[in-house]
């Protein structure tokens, strides 16, 4: 996740001169669940846990599913989360990108339109 999240950002300063991402996304391998928290501004998307069900399990969501404030804590930004069998852990996570990587723009990739005259092609029968 930390290269995706660099590339974007690269991307986006080649672009736009500034990287400009929010993001907060959950994954998971089916045994363990991934979260982070990041952006480069002070807007991160929000993220908080909290205890469930009983017997050892969590709740990850975007909002506080009840209104029971002592039970849910924020997830500060520019964290990453691992939710697993043993618990919820939290560490610094900072987006990874390699320096030198040049970003050449296509003159017309196949995704490109020009926004002039674009044709869609129908087959009626």
């Amino acid at each position: 996740m930390a290269e995706a999240i660099g590339f974007v950002e690269q991307i986006s300063r080649h672009l736009m001169g500034t990287a400009r991402v929010r993001f907060t996304a959950a994954f998971s391998d089916g045994r363990t669940l991934y979260a982070v928290r990041y952006a480069t501004d002070a807007h991160a998307p929000t993220l908080f846990a909290a205890p469930m069900g009983g017997k050892g399990g969590y709740c990850l969501v975007s909002e506080p599913l009840n209104d029971e404030t002592d039970t849910w804590v924020e997830i500060p930004a520019g964290s990453a989360v691992i939710l697993d069998a043993n618990g919820l852990d939290a560490a610094k996570f900072e987006p990874a990108w390699e320096r030198e990587t040049k970003i050449e723009r296509e003159p017309n990739p196949p995704w490109h339109s020009d926004r002039q005259g674009v044709s869609v092609e129908r087959n009626d029968p």
